[in-house]
């Protein structure tokens, strides 16, 4: 996957009482879609985060983060907007509607907070897969 850039990356403008909401539309898509899923959320003093994924050996990865910083003293520290990016690594046509299914899914749950067109750039740059 090294080098290999999203097929589906988005910024999605939701607020952290909104956390609980995505992970279980992830949770639930993922199982729709036969994909494992993993939620590595924490929280903690020092930070709130947001981190789920859903794959497949057969070719996706499909992940949600988010990371909130907080420093005593100081106001949250929130460098990155949350990100739901879909990365296609194999059998293409297999999953080739999975960037649309998961842009409708975000889209009718937030129909105005779904940013296709953002700066951010994303690619894997050291991974086995």
């Amino acid at each position: 996957m090294v080098g290999i850039i999203p097929a589906y990356s988005v910024v999605l403008d939701i607020e952290k009482k909104d956390w609980p909401k995505l992970t279980s539309l992830i949770k639930e898509f993922s199982k729709d879609q036969g994909l494992r899923y993993f939620d590595g959320s924490q929280e903690s003093k020092s930070l709130s985060m947001l981190y789920l994924s859903a794959c497949s050996q057969k070719g996706l990865w499909l992940h949600a983060d988010k990371r909130n910083w907080n420093f005593e003293g100081q106001e949250d520290h929130s460098p990155l907007p949350l990100m739901v990016s879909v990365h296609i690594y194999s059998n293409n046509l297999e999953w080739k509607h999975i960037p649309k299914d998961i842009d409708v899914l975000l889209k009718n749950t937030w129909p105005d907070s779904v940013n296709a067109e953002h700066s951010y750039q994303s690619t894997l740059k050291n991974s086995l897969l």
